[in-house]
């Protein structure tokens, strides 16, 4: 009877200790390394910073920039851990990642990529860099456990910003709609426009994954000689700046200045319009110059961005 009672103290023990133990979900690796593989898809010039758990928490641990194969893969050792990864694209001289330095203090949910200030116009912003972020922004959030076994770690990238359009055309309306009328060569928009100074108010300050936040003020000058495409008809199409969406969803306020090329019969216009600015999307402007000068007709639209970069696969809507 004795002997019983052991036996089942024993057993009790040991199944007090089995209750006892992590989660396997919830386990922490065992100390070494192993391989992780990142894939990118949407972009070329891709960035992929590693936050480690410490704690409760992801800091910063690892940035990987270098040895992308063509095929968008990266291979790389890391310790055992748990991580999440924030892949970037695009981002240059125009977005600074915030908080600046980011060191093995910073967070993951704490990143982000802010405008830089104009220094040229005091109160604004520069235009942002075509900036591709993770989509849908529950990929950035994914918690991978590495160890063991080799990992992929993959990212599909769209743009987090919006790029705004300007296309000037020639014509006059009928009923709710323009019709065109091309210039004769070798005339064009060209001979009426110099340049569109543009203000653009409300846009987003910085931008991660999961979305934007802050107000700003994002000025650009656009000459009609950098245009991005001449029609044969003589209209212009140019590209403007790109900027961050609001984080409201809202609109943003555009403030557009036409300034007249020298000698031309059109005369200076002031326009004050708002539009819808979105992820991966364009905001094409069309200024209509009219036969009653200094009339000038306006229409405004949200598109898909259809030209492809190099590398941009499988995003476009």
């Amino acid at each position: 009877m004795k002997q019983r009672k052991h036996t089942m103290l024993i057993l009790a023990a040991v199944l007090c200790a089995a209750c006892s133990e992590p989660d396997a979900a919830d386990s922490v690796p065992a100390p070494g390394t192993a391989r992780v593989t990142l894939r990118r898809e949407g972009t070329a010039e891709v960035a992929a910073y590693a936050f480690r758990r410490r704690g409760d928490r992801f800091l910063f641990d690892t940035l990987f920039r270098e040895g992308w194969s063509p095929e968008g893969t990266l291979s790389v050792r890391m310790p055992n851990g748990q991580y999440k990864f924030l892949f970037a694209g695009g981002a240059g001289r125009r977005l600074v990642p915030e908080p600046d330095p980011i060191d093995r203090q910073t967070a993951w949910e704490e990143v982000a990529f802010a405008l830089r200030e104009n220094a040229e116009v005091p109160g604004t912003c520069l235009p942002a860099d075509e900036l591709f972020l993770q989509y849908p922004a529950s990929d950035a959030d994914a918690v991978y456990t590495v160890g063991g076994r080799d990992l992929t770690v993959p990212a599909t990238l769209r743009r987090a910003v919006c790029r705004i359009e300007v296309s000037v055309r020639r014509g006059y309306r009928d009923g709710r709609q323009y019709v065109e009328v091309p210039y004769e060569k070798p005339h064009s928009v060209l001979d009426e426009v110099e340049r569109i100074e543009l203000s653009a108010g409300n846009t987003g300050l910085r931008v991660n994954p999961s979305g934007s936040g802050g107000t700003a003020v994002v000025t650009a000058v656009l000459a009609a000689a950098d245009y991005a495409e001449l029609t044969d008809g003589g209209f212009v199409r140019l590209e403007g700046p790109f900027v961050i969406p609001p984080a409201d969803g809202g609109e943003v306020t555009l403030d557009l200045s036409v300034v007249p090329a020298e000698g031309a019969a059109l005369q200076p216009v002031q326009l004050h319009l708002t539009g819808r600015a979105e992820r991966n999307k364009r905001l094409d402007i069309i200024l209509w110059i009219t036969s009653g000068y200094p009339v000038v007709g306006v229409e405004i639209r949200t598109a898909p961005i259809e030209r492809e970069q190099e590398g941009d696969t499988g995003i476009w809507e």
